[in-house]
């Protein structure tokens, strides 16, 4: 009887010491609610999501709520990996932030959370670069039209005429495009045969070089023998940098002796003729030939200015629970500085 008490009294202690235990342990497991847990919660969370942006390669969504980025590869695929954080909730009710890879199917990656915020910081800088150039219209370039001392510029096997171009271009000219140009002209005879007019690059003196730009030829069927204003069209297709040119008529087939002609005059300025298929060039000093040349001048265009956005950080605000002592916030600076569009 005294063992059977002694037992019960022991049994009834032992009930007791692992009642308080359980009371204990209860106590020491966190809550969800619990300030400090909600903290390490909050803070735990922002450094995986720091851990993953801040190498991100590029940023496709940028809002409040929801941030999209790649990251370099991961699985050995070659190709980058695709990361997406949502938050569910709003102002007014905790939601879950979910997480989805390469446009997979979201995972709840933590629970009623009732504040989620992500800020952006972007550096928008300017470049400007040189614009398009800018064509003017077409207009005389260069003319001249002796009044005195008519002279006669002979176009046949023997005798090449050739007129530096004396070009009235605006401040800051780069080219011109030379569509046509004027020429007073005659035959003596019509045998057959055919000439060119060629605008060529011209020396330090004015004198024609071997660089052709732009040329037509001419049938001698189109001349009369008396002179007339002729209009040659040349091809505009072709930019010629701005640089001393020279018009230079060229004999090209038919009767050796069938004399084509040029009408010029007495001028301040000078001309060129060849005697050996331009070979080499007299000159002609104080004789110019009439001539009025078209082009289109070549200017700089205005400058381009553009803005590139480069996203260097992202600030993250995470509340894990209703305490906001378990709020947390980090600025995450992204190493690769993408580029992005607000």
């Amino acid at each position: 009887m005294i063992e059977m008490v002694v037992a019960l009294s022991i049994t009834a202690i032992l009930v007791v010491a692992m009642g308080s235990a359980l009371l204990l342990a209860g106590q020491a497991t966190p809550r969800p609610d619990d300030p400090m847990t909600g903290s390490l919660r909050s803070h735990d969370a922002l450094t995986v999501i720091a851990g993953e942006l801040s190498y991100a390669l590029d940023v496709t969504e940028l809002t409040a709520t929801a941030v999209t980025f790649t990251i370099a590869d991961q699985d050995g695929d070659n190709a980058p990996e695709t990361i997406r954080y949502t938050w569910l909730g709003d102002d007014s009710k905790a939601g879950a932030i979910t997480r989805a890879e390469n446009g997979g199917t979201p995972v709840t990656w933590l629970e009623d959370v009732p504040n989620f915020t992500i800020t952006y910081h972007i550096d928008a800088v300017q470049n400007t670069s040189p614009g398009p150039p800018t064509i003017g219209a077409d207009t005389a370039v260069s003319s001249f039209s002796g009044v005195s001392s008519v002279r006669n510029f002979n176009v046949n096997g023997s005798s090449w005429p050739a007129q530096p171009i004396d070009l009235n271009a605006p401040s800051g000219t780069t080219g011109l495009y030379v569509s046509g140009v004027y020429l007073r002209m005659r035959i003596d005879e019509k045998e057959g045969g055919a000439f060119t007019v060629q605008v060529r690059s011209a020396d330090i003196e004015g004198k024609p070089t071997g660089a052709t730009w732009t040329q037509r030829m001419v049938s001698t069927s189109s001349l009369s023998g008396s002179y007339n204003w002729i209009y040659i069209d040349l091809d505009d297709s072709v930019e010629i940098p701005l640089q001393d040119l020279c018009l230079v008529v060229e004999h090209l087939w038919g009767d050796s002796d069938e004399d084509v002609e040029v009408r010029g005059g007495a001028s301040t300025g000078r001309s060129w003729i060849s005697y050996n298929d331009g070979s080499t060039w007299s000159e002609q000093s104080l004789d110019a030939f009439d001539h009025t040349l078209y082009a289109k001048f070549v200017t700089p265009g205005p400058d381009v200015v553009t803005t590139v956005n480069y996203l260097n950080s992202v600030e993250v605000t995470l509340q894990s629970n209703t305490d906001t002592v378990s709020r947390a916030q980090r600025t995450i600076a992204l190493r690769n500085r993408p580029e992005v569009t607000p």
